[in-house]
């Protein structure tokens, strides 16, 4: 009995499935406050020194007044931050620049804020360069928490259920969010921002499987898109939220204290039938099942609802062959002897090897351009909040365009183009004057969109090139290679100091396109299922 077979017959994306969708929006939403909110928590502001001789904090406070240059050092137009010209008396209260010596600096001691916004960074007295390894350092631990959390995830997802999974890890998400915003400490933020980031990197993808789920084979690619269109709404909501309150503990407990009452989806949202029939609980997915056949308007045959309750236990549940695109769903993989041993036959096989190398740096590649023009999307210039909202939303024709990009032009053109669009656009960008913030943002933009259809193009890809019996290990593999670059994309902003991070991200994004044209072309290929038939890919007979 194939559940796909079943699948097709009640409907594959009918009322039943986008009412179950409709249940998913607000959890996919919630997702991508854990993995993003950092941005915001723990974002760069712009300050400079508080000059007593030239302004009295009683009175309005201009961020660029006429005399600042007579009181604070400049270098290449840019004001420093964190020192200012020493006064030549101390007591000295005129704001003219022969009272200011030149040739001497001296530290802030206290500071004067752009804007009303706040962030941990003057919260926890985070000001100045030599503090910003701690600011950077959130978003490396959020992703170091993410990483290890995937196994742990896999494994409550397949002993209890899809829906247990969902609500335990969005609860336990929401505490960790709302206790963060009462930290008194940066490092009880850091452990706060580790277990929330531990528990919520996972909330996507038990709602990815548990979509996936429940729709048929062909709609499989659809419904990924809508749950990735969900994730864009909840970057553009997160963005817009703190434009509104421009506080970080506000942030907080708005964006997650909702979570909490994600509870009520224990009751209300139907655990996977996939999942049902391989613990054995037969007779509760025939419920499902029949339900879906009521809500879709369709016949439900009583000799299939029986031969569907009589089914023996499968051990494991994994999807069919084509749910293999775009499926986050490394974490669920369980290594055993036979695999084991299979895994052991990809390193004597000189082209699976080579794949494996070149696919595990393009998806480093992906993960670090498409995190790190997220995370950078605040530096810009112009409206911080306005620019990570666009940037968010323009991942939703990007993946309308991948749908379409690789159905007519193949899996690795579209991977190849866009890496290399990609690449250009962030290189361009270097070369556009900072006045010019229009340009900037559409170069920024077009990166973004880029990096998102390659990076969704990616995961197609790789379920597509790797045998049946080692999809999901090595699918898991080039992800985990894939946080490397998540992991060092929250560090950028330090390799400001050196060279621009956008030139970084172009380059790697151009290696990754060169990498990509090295792999066969598997559009309407059969999917292998041995290391014979992967080898033999793309290969014309």
């Amino acid at each position: 009995m194939d559940l796909d077979v079943i699948l097709q017959d009640l409907g594959q994306f009918g009322k039943y499935q986008i009412l179950s969708y409709a249940l998913l929006f607000f959890p996919v939403i919630f997702s991508s406050f854990p993995v993003l909110s950092y941005v915001f928590t723990t974002s760069h502001l712009n300050y400079r020194c508080y000059v007593p001789e030239c302004e009295n904090k009683t009175e309005p406070l201009t961020f660029e007044p006429t005399w600042l240059p007579i009181a604070v050092p400049y270098t290449n137009n840019q004001k420093s931050s964190c020192e200012r010209f020493k006064p030549v008396a101390e007591n000295n209260s005129t704001c003219l620049a022969p009272n200011f010596m030149r040739n001497v600096t001296e530290k802030c001691e206290d500071y004067v804020f752009e804007d009303s916004s706040n962030s941990i960074v003057t919260d926890f007295d985070m000001i100045c360069e030599d503090n910003d390894w701690k600011r950077t350092s959130i978003g490396s631990i959020n992703n170091v928490a993410q990483f290890i959390g995937l196994p742990f995830a896999g494994f409550i997802s397949d002993r209890f259920g899809r829906r247990t999974m969902l609500v335990t890890v969005t609860v336990l998400s929401a505490i960790m969010g709302v206790l963060r915003s009462f930290s008194v400490s940066y490092v009880m933020f850091a452990v706060f921002e580790f277990c929330d980031a531990l528990v919520g990197g996972n909330i996507y993808s038990a709602c990815f499987i548990l979509g996936l789920e429940i729709v048929g084979p062909k709609k499989r690619m659809f419904g990924s898109i809508v749950l990735s269109c969900f994730f864009c709404i909840g970057e553009a909501l997160l963005g817009a939220t703190m434009w509104y309150f421009k506080d970080w503990r506000i942030l907080l407990r708005v964006i997650y204290t909702p979570g909490l009452f994600i509870i009520i989806y224990a009751w209300i949202v139907p655990e996977s039938i996939r999942w049902l029939v391989t613990k054995g609980f037969n007779k509760k997915a025939v419920e499902i099942v029949r339900k879906i056949a009521k809500v879709n308007n369709r016949n439900l045959p009583e000799q299939v609802a029986n031969d569907l309750e009589s089914m023996p236990p499968k051990g494991e549940v994994t999807l069919n062959k084509e749910s293999d695109t775009k499926c986050k769903t490394e974490a669920t993989y369980k290594p055993g002897a036979q695999k084991n041993s299979a895994f052991s036959k990809v390193f004597k096989s000189k082209p699976l090897l080579l794949r494996l190398i070149n696919c595990s740096f393009c998806w480093m590649a992906n993960t670090l351009v498409y995190y790190g023009l997220s995370l950078n999307s605040i530096s810009v210039g112009g409206n911080r909040y306005y620019n990570f909202i666009l940037v968010s939303l323009v991942e939703i024709p990007a993946y309308v365009i991948t749908m379409i990009f690789t159905e007519h032009f193949g899996r690795r053109i579209s991977l190849c183009g866009s890496l290399v669009v990609s690449g250009a656009a962030c290189i361009a960008f270097y070369f556009v004057e900072t006045d010019m913030l229009t340009a900037r943002l559409v170069l920024y933009m077009t990166g973004k969109l880029a990096i998102t259809m390659s990076f969704t193009v990616i995961y197609i890809y790789t379920a597509e090139m790797f045998p049946t019996e080692l999809r999901h290990s090595l699918l898991a593999t080039c992800s985990m290679f894939g946080r490397i670059g998540s992991m060092i994309a929250p560090q950028t902003p330090l390799l400001a100091t050196y060279v621009e991070p956008l030139t970084v991200f172009g380059m790697v994004s151009l290696l990754g396109a060169g990498l990509s044209l090295t792999f066969p072309e598997t559009l309407n290929t059969k999917l292998p299922d041995t290391i014979e038939e992967a080898e033999d890919v793309g290969v014309r007979k």
